[in-house]
């Protein structure tokens, strides 16, 4: 409002701006970026389900028993979504593997955007 009123801002305004970041990892914000981010990711993606991509896995659910289960890194477009291995074979951390985009729904509630490994 200073701003709009060509006035400086406040004091505590000023003060206040250095605690925003931990702020937002402390609460919501981390999860609002997160949710940005899928929602922009499904909309560039959904004219290309079906298309295979190269990915990196960098996150197995072994740990919660899912090892079918992670999400992996696609470098282009720079994309990072789940992934699930249709084939019955764990994921591999770290592994390089090609991916086949089953979903990109913006709509969605979870998982606006799902590969499988063939």
């Amino acid at each position: 409002m200073a701003a709009c009123a060509d006035k400086a801002p406040p004091n505590w305004v000023l003060d206040a701006l250095s605690c925003i970041p931990c702020d937002m990892a402390r609460g919501k914000g981390a999860l609002a970026d997160r949710q940005t981010v899928d929602l922009a990711e499904a909309a560039m993606l959904k004219d290309r389900v079906g298309q295979v991509f190269d990915a990196a896995v960098i996150d197995t659910d072994a740990e919660r028993g899912r090892p079918h289960e992670g999400k992996v890194f696609l470098a282009d477009p720079a994309v990072l979504a789940k992934v699930v291995s249709d084939n019955g074979l764990d994921l591999q951390l770290g592994s390089s593997v090609r991916v086949t985009l089953k979903r990109a729904n913006p709509a969605a509630d979870e998982d606006k955007v799902l590969f499988t490994l063939p």
